[in-house]
């Protein structure tokens, strides 16, 4: 019998700071599928932003965004395939606080 795979969020920050923040990765056992990224874009002044992006432990890019000029409150995607083999971490970056993200994806049981 199979069972039926459900996406969920792996990783949510809001309002996150400056520089690197711990973003999780798989619990002994299990493997990430990072599908899809939403984040909103932070400053109060109007314009943003140098963008972000996610890095697993090596400090290998995964995902990121760099929107020209992103706009306070602009809501940006990333839609694609990344695994996050068992006992890897993931980083969020990014030059600017103030960004919001969410990352969702799928938690496979590792061969």
């Amino acid at each position: 019998m199979t069972r039926p795979l459900y996406s969920g969020v792996l990783f949510q920050g809001l309002d996150l700071p400056a520089g690197f923040t711990d973003s999780g990765g798989p619990d002994d056992g299990n493997i990430w599928i990072i599908r899809d990224a939403t984040s909103v874009a932070p400053s109060p002044f109007g314009q943003a932003s140098y963008g972000w992006i996610v890095q697993n432990g090596a400090l290998v890019t995964l995902l990121g965004i760099a929107p020209p000029n992103a706009w306070w409150g602009g809501i940006f995607s990333w839609t694609g395939r990344q695994v996050v083999e068992e006992g890897d971490t993931t980083s969020f970056f990014a030059i600017e606080e103030g960004w919001t993200i969410a990352l969702s994806g799928y938690v496979l049981t590792a061969p």
